[in-house]
């Protein structure tokens, strides 16, 4: 977590030309993914990690 600005960082494999073109056609924005993000992949295994860190996001304000 950034603690200046609460953001949730995370780290994760970058994601394959297939996966990224799948997100793109299930995005609710219907656009392009934007030049200043990516798509990412998060192993199965750190689902627990982010769940946690989401849960002490919720108290701070």
């Amino acid at each position: 977590m950034d603690t200046g600005t609460s953001d949730l960082l995370i780290q994760g494999y970058t994601a394959d030309d297939e996966s990224t073109v799948e997100c793109h056609a299930l995005s609710p924005a219907k656009a392009p993914i934007p030049p200043t993000e990516t798509v990412i992949r998060i192993p199965k295994r750190m689902v627990p990690i982010i769940r946690k860190a989401c849960d002490e996001l919720d108290g701070v304000q």
